[in-house]
């Protein structure tokens, strides 16, 4: 015992030494390995070359040189002392970590040839020249079968699973698809050959179906190939699929032809899941609103599947959270799914049946966060239904919330009706809100041609529609037409792309039609009158740029003169411009050709002028009215004289009315065949009527009334029986009987206070005195010139060329001591002379003639 530990501890020692003494040494860091090895054909025949592929690497650090490398070609696996046969042999200078050796050749049937099982071999260092740091890894061995002809060869795509069972959980009596995957892996066609499926269960194995291929599956060809099974129990079955079950075909290789595959049968139960095709619905109960904004709420909606054929789900729980972008889960609410019928099975195909789950998520449970949110969908999450598969119960779905702003858009632009150049157009336009927020004084502007028209400030409520209605003449052929929301971008929209909308419309050429609608003037006048007449016209269409309005007399075909110019030129039409769409105007022409007495035909007409377009109907544009032009026959007057302010109460009070004639005839009637010159006392002149606060108090007619100066005084006597003030008025020509040219000077009154203290007539003393103004010449002769000279200044004014009279007269107090007379002059229209109606002497310039 002694000695087996001196022997160890000797052994130690020195490795120990070794160790040591190497410590200084530099560690070997080579690597040699064969890699990327190819062989083809993969199944060779007798007399053919075998291409080889393989490269070697160095994993190490450090290089390697003067690499040998060896591929030997036997029956078993070859090393250097075995004398086997080299294929190939070559030495590489160095192999570096950046550099590999490419090993690409073909080994003829001299080196290759025969046939049955063969081994290659390859080595890298075979000799182990090369101190490595793995040893193990130099080599590559690889066994081949050289075959006598060339044979098919059934398998197994090459892929991980290549039996695939439909649907992955099955249930009893389910329809399952068993799905095979297959290929020619060999060098000739093969057909006519069969697949056997079979089951293996509790240990007992039995065919499911045997089925005979037919076609021709050529090399290098693959295939696929299904049944249907209905398992009858539940458990665990082992599906084996048999290629060439009957061997009738000859193979490279025979044990390659078995498929398997595991599979578990469950008894039938619910089956929750969710329809992920229709994935999470988002409907804001905001309709208008598309996405998810902030204090607003939406209906989230899922729709769950009961995917089992057999058994319905009741009572099914579906829970809904939401998980915000760095925060913590917010349960939203759940949604209890009263049943959830069985799927339904047509043929092979599973409907399966479904209901809706749905949960209004608000400001309180997570809408009030802007930014990323998850919902998270938990379908049965107490596991209060048992599934088949608990597995596909949770689904996520991401969202966003944004912040809420107004979104202002014009979503229509309206043209009522045709356009037409020069007529107006009602244009609508229609702004929405489409925003998740209510706006104040939301400017809104209509342009023509991008030209400022109208402007508004409207204030919209989230989801509103408003229409604000403009009015334009249209000016152009075919103008863009356009409303603008907020144009100025002060808004802070959802949107800022959609706040213009515009359209090209099409405007009509224009169309005239000028009406003449009335005429309003005087029907009667007197001869020598200017005539204004307010004509009103109306346009029915386009605006009419110019027009304008003559009078013709009489169906004169010249227009009747309306003014002069600035050179004094007549002036026959009265021009006017623009008149707009539907505009009512109206204008006033003249008649002043009005010295022929008797009935007139007026015809005024409305022309348009200046314009390529004509008027549409010509069947209003004019208007016939009539006027009578009567003669300056009379001109009554009347005056009161000399009528005191107070008198006493049963004082008798004289009233002078003094009755005056202006007009060129003789006042007023006579019988037929009498001529007042010849007969005046069978004539009579105007009616005068008294007045006492505004009580008829006497009536009186007068004489014949001479005509330019004709006159009459006739005194009223009133008595007052009671005090007071009193309004004492005359009228001549009362019931307007007479026609006149100014009735507004047939009216004198006078006011009169009568006093309480009665009036007591005293007898005046008389006295004689010899000193009379009548004797003194020096006094009355002066006085009588100066009345011949006034009077003859009165008639000459009084008196016109050819009878004609003055519109104006001064108002002279005529004083008479007699009760009923005539006084004044008398013109004489035959002679031309003026004489005095009492005494019949003529005046003339130098006095009297009899």
């Amino acid at each position: 015992m002694q000695k087996v530990v001196i022997a160890v501890s000797a052994i130690i020692g020195t490795l120990l030494i070794i160790l040591l003494g190497s410590s200084n040494a530099q560690a070997v860091d080579i690597d040699l390995v064969p890699v990327n090895f190819t062989f083809s054909p993969e199944y060779p025949v007798q007399g053919e070359a075998l291409d080889i592929y393989f490269e070697v690497i160095n994993t190490g650090i450090e290089p390697a040189s003067n690499v040998e490398i060896i591929v030997w070609n036997s029956t078993s696996e070859c090393d250097e002392d075995d004398g086997c046969l080299p294929i190939f042999e070559s030495t590489e200078a160095t192999i570096a970590q950046d550099k590999s050796a490419i090993i690409d050749f073909s080994c003829g049937p001299d080196l290759c040839g025969g046939s049955g099982d063969r081994v290659l071999t390859i080595s890298i260092d075979y000799n182990n020249a090369i101190e490595e740091s793995n040893e193990s890894n130099n080599r590559i061995i690889y066994e081949f079968t050289i075959y006598e002809q060339s044979l098919a060869n059934l398998r197994g795509l090459p892929v991980e699973v290549n039996v695939m069972i439909t649907p992955e959980s099955p249930a009893e009596e389910d329809s399952v698809d068993i799905l095979i995957l297959f290929e020619n892996a060999g060098r000739q066609d093969c057909s006519n050959y069969y697949i056997d499926f079979r089951q293996t269960f509790d240990g007992v194995t039995t065919s499911i179906e045997e089925s005979q291929i037919r076609s021709i599956l050529s090399p290098g060809e693959s295939a696929q190939f299904n049944i249907t099974w209905n398992p009858s129990e539940i458990g665990d079955y082992i599906i084996t699929v048999v290629l060439d079950s009957n061997d009738e075909i000859e193979e490279f290789i025979e044990d390659d032809n078995v498929l398997t595959t595991t599979i578990s049968i469950r008894a039938h139960k619910p089956e929750l899941t969710l329809d992920v095709s229709r994935s999470i619905t988002v409907t804001p109960n905001d309709v208008w609103l598309e996405s998810i904004f902030n204090q607003h709420s939406v209906d989230l909606e899922v729709h769950i599947f009961n995917e089992d054929y057999l058994k319905s789900a009741a009572d099914v729980r579906v829970e809904f959270w939401d998980l915000p972008e760095g925060g913590n889960e917010v349960f939203i609410g759940y949604d209890f799914i009263s049943s959830i019928t069985n799927a339904t099975r047509v043929g092979e195909d599973i409907i399966a049946g479904t209901r809706p789950a749905s949960i209004t998520w608000e400001s309180s449970t997570g809408t009030d966060v802007l930014g990323n949110h998850t919902i998270i969908i938990r379908i049965d999450p107490l596991d209060e239904i048992s599934e088949w598969n608990e597995m596909d119960n949770n689904f996520t779905f991401e969202v966003k919330v944004l912040e809420s702003k107004p979104d202002l858009t014009i979503v229509d632009v309206l043209v009522v009706g045709q356009a037409v150049r020069g007529m107006p157009s009602d244009v609508i336009l229609t702004i929405y809100n489409m925003g998740s927020k209510d706006h104040d004084d939301s400017k809104i502007d209509f342009r023509i041609d991008g030209d400022l028209i109208d402007s508004w400030q409207v204030s919209l409520l989230e989801g509103q529609f408003y229409n604000v209605t403009a009015t334009y003449v249209w000016a152009q052929q075919q103008p863009s037409v356009s409303g603008h929301a907020d144009p100025s971008k002060v808004i802070s929209e959802l949107d800022e792309s959609n706040n213009v909308y515009s359209i090209l419309i099409n405007v009509a050429a224009p169309e005239y039609d000028l009406t003449l609608v009335t005429v309003d003037s005087k029907k009667v006048i007197f001869k020598g009158d200017q005539v204004p007449m307010i004509v009103q016209v109306r346009n029915n269409l386009a605006v009419i740029p110019y027009f304008r309005l003559a009078v013709y007399l009489d169906n004169s075909s010249s227009p009747e003169i309306q003014t002069y110019d600035f050179e004094g030129n007549e002036v026959y039409y009265i021009s006017q411009e623009n008149l707009g769409y539907e505009e009512i105007r109206f204008i006033t022409v003249y008649l002043k050709s009005t010295n022929i007495v008797g009935n007139h035909n007026i015809t005024i007409e409305g022309q348009i002028t200046n314009s390529d377009f004509e008027d549409q109907n010509l069947t209003d544009n004019r208007l016939n009215t009539s006027i009578l032009v009567k003669p300056k026959n009379f001109q009554l007057s009347v005056e009161m004289i000399n009528i005191p302010d107070q008198i006493y109460l049963n004082q008798t009070l004289e009233i002078s009315v003094s009755s005056l004639n202006f007009g060129p005839e003789i006042c007023c009637e006579c019988p037929i065949g009498i001529n007042f010159e010849n007969s005046s006392n069978e004539c009579i002149g105007a009616e005068i009527s008294l007045f006492i606060n505004e009580e008829l108090f006497k009536i009186y007619q007068t004489s014949p009334l001479g005509r330019v100066n004709g006159e009459e005084i006739h005194k009223f006597t009133w008595t007052p029986t009671e005090p007071g003030d009193y309004y004492i008025e005359a009228r001549i020509d009362p019931d307007n009987i007479i026609d006149e040219y100014n009735e507004l000077d047939n009216t004198a009154y006078a006011e009169v206070n009568v006093t309480v203290q009665e009036f007591i007539v005293i007898e005046p003393e008389v006295i004689e005195d010899d000193s009379s103004l009548i004797n003194e010449p020096l006094v009355w002769v002066p006085l009588v010139l100066l009345s011949v000279v006034g009077l003859g200044i009165f008639g000459y004014s009084r008196l016109g060329d050819g009878g004609d009279y003055f519109d104006q007269y001064e108002n002279d107090d005529v004083v008479s001591d007699i009760q009923t007379k005539q006084s004044g002059f008398r013109y004489d229209p035959v002679t031309g002379s003026t004489y005095d109606s009492q005494t019949g002497e003529i005046i003339e310039q130098g006095g009297k003639n009899k």
